[in-house]
């Protein structure tokens, strides 16, 4: 609560000069308390995004996996003369892809 109250002050504080930025600097510190806070959401939705990608992909597990690692190698985390080594993790059946494991990284990579 005491944070809303915040907050709210410094809206306030912020409206009321209108051109010192001090107050809403201060508000996005309130917003974001940590980078590392940041960063796990940003990782939370990256894996929301593929995971939905996948639900309205229509073509084969293979496919999908095949296509996001080269998006992601080379234009993600890497170039094309340049790609990284990042792996879309599977689950697999006779070494095929049948469904999309669990996305996760270090926080660096996120």
């Amino acid at each position: 609560m005491e944070q809303k109250v915040e907050a709210c002050r410094l809206i306030c504080e912020w409206d009321a000069k209108g051109s010192d930025d001090s107050a809403l600097i201060k508000l996005v510190d309130l917003l974001f308390p940590c980078i590392l806070h940041l960063e796990n959401r940003v990782g939370e939705k990256k894996t929301c995004i593929i995971q939905k990608g996948f639900e309205l992909h229509s073509g084969s597990v293979k496919t999908f996996d095949e296509r996001m690692q080269e998006i992601i190698q080379t234009q993600g985390l890497g170039t094309p003369e340049a790609p990284s080594q990042w792996k879309l993790p599977t689950e697999k059946a006779n070494g095929e892809p049948i469904a999309i494991g669990d996305v996760t990284g270090s926080n660096t990579f996120v």
